[in-house]
């Protein structure tokens, strides 16, 4: 499993199990961000074959 795979899946995990009003850190933005950018290249690499 890809890196940012394993990352944007702890990070959904982290935010699946917050409760409403819970404080997220954000500090986490730029690893969901740069996470999520690598998915979307693996998905465009997989799209443009």
């Amino acid at each position: 499993m890809p890196p940012h795979v394993a990352t944007l899946t702890r990070l959904r995990h982290l935010l699946c199990t917050a409760h409403a009003g819970d404080a997220i850190d954000v500090s986490l933005t730029e690893a969901w961000f740069d996470a999520s950018s690598a998915r979307i290249t693996d998905l465009w690499h997989l799209h443009s074959r």
